[in-house]
C-alpha cells in the first residue's frame, strides 16, 4: 500500500493538474505497478538508513573537536555520494511507470534511454543520469540548503517570539 502511495505521490507532483482525485488515482494504480517499484524503494530506504546509522555511530562515538568536524564532512559526503543518487533514481524508476494518460509538466523519456521495453531497475536508473544531470541536482541542493537550515530557525524564533508576547500580555 505505501509505495501505490508514493507512486501516485510522484505522478501528482510531476503530471500537469487531472480533474482525478488523489484516490481515485490511488484506486486505479495497480497493485503490479506498485510492486516493480518495490526493489528500488527498498534499495534507497537501506542506503539512506545505512548511511544514517554510519554517521549517528560516527557522532555519538567520544571525540575531539577535529574528528567531529570530520564526521560532519563525511556526513555531507555520503548524502551527495549515497543518499541523494538513491533518491534519485528512486525518483526515475517512479517516473518511468507515469500512466500513459498523465502528461507531465516537463516532457522526459519514459524508458530514460533504455532500449528494450522492460521495466526500469534501480541500477539502471542510477547509471541513466548523465554527469549533466548530476551537476543540476547537486546545484539544487547547493541552493536550496541554506533555506532547509534558515527557515526552521526563523520560525522557531518567530513561535517563541509569539509565545513570549501572548504571555506577557495575559
Amino acid at each position: 500500500m505505501w509505495e501505490r502511495i508514493l507512486i501516485v505521490n510522484q505522478s501528482i507532483i510531476i503530471s500537469k493538474p487531472q480533474s482525478a482525485t488523489w484516490f481515485t488515482r490511488l484506486s486505479s494504480t495497480p497493485w503490479s505497478t506498485a510492486r516493480k517499484t518495490l526493489p528500488a524503494l527498498a534499495s534507497a530506504t537501506l542506503l539512506f538508513r545505512l548511511s544514517t546509522e554510519f554517521v549517528r555511530g560516527l557522532a555519538t562515538a567520544v571525540v575531539d573537536e577535529p574528528t567531529r568536524a570530520i564526521v560532519i564532512l563525511v556526513a555531507c559526503l555520503l548524502f551527495l555520494g549515497i543518499v541523494l543518487p538513491a533518491s534519485v533514481a528512486l525518483a526515475r524508476v517512479q517516473a518511468s511507470h507515469l500512466p500513459e494518460d498523465a502528461e507531465p509538466i516537463v516532457p522526459f523519456d519514459r524508458t530514460f534511454g533504455k532500449a528494450n521495453d522492460g521495466d526500469l531497475t534501480f541500477v539502471e536508473a542510477w547509471k541513466s543520469m548523465g554527469i549533466p544531470g548530476w551537476k543540476r541536482v547537486v546545484k539544487m541542493v547547493v541552493k536550496l540548503a541554506p533555506v532547509t537550515v534558515v527557515l526552521p530557525v526563523i520560525f522557531i524564533w518567530g513561535a517563541i517570539l509569539l509565545v513570549l508576547t501572548f504571555s506577557r500580555g495575559v
